[in-house]
């Protein structure tokens, strides 16, 4: 029987940066996200940080980049307010500071006109139950969205 060989640093660097790429390539992910998944795939701190390091070289883990790319995507396919994106980032592991920068540049007009075709879509949902109700159940519902209380007034005063 020969010597036993253990691995070094350098290889589980290696290794680790190869299965956070292959983790990537289903979608972008935050730089919290890979460092949990190497770390439940069993990397030691050092080997998760020097991949990670390369990663962020290689601009594969931006987390500026994914928050900004987040936001777009959620105000086309999955309407949200601000504090809703915001709070879905900072549980993506999002740096504060990135996600007010990326909240910033949402323009407001942007947000109520999709607050907006939400409120239609619920105040048409809810056209069964009488007025006082409706409009509760639309306001709701947009809170429930993460839409702030002002914009809510101001669309549900244009409805009725």
């Amino acid at each position: 029987m020969g010597p036993v060989s253990y691995p070094d640093e350098g290889q589980k660097a290696d290794e680790a940066y190869q299965r956070a790429l292959r983790y990537l390539g289903f979608r972008p992910r935050t730089q919290k996200e890979v460092e949990e998944y190497l770390k439940r795939k069993g990397f030691d701190r050092g080997a998760i940080e020097k991949a990670i390091e390369k990663l962020k070289g290689y601009g594969f883990i931006d987390d500026r980049a994914f928050a900004s790319s987040w936001v777009n995507s959620r105000l086309r396919n999955n309407p949200k307010g601000r504090a809703a994106m915001a709070r879905e980032l900072r549980q993506k592991g999002v740096d504060a500071e990135i996600i007010d920068e990326v909240m910033e540049s949402v323009p407001r007009e942007q947000e109520e006109a999709v607050a907006n075709r939400l409120a239609q879509k619920y105040y048409e949902r809810y056209r069964e139950v009488d007025e006082r109700e409706r409009v509760y159940k639309t306001a709701q519902a947009l809170a429930r969205r993460g839409f702030d209380w002002e914009l809510i007034q101001r669309i549900i005063r244009r409805l009725i």
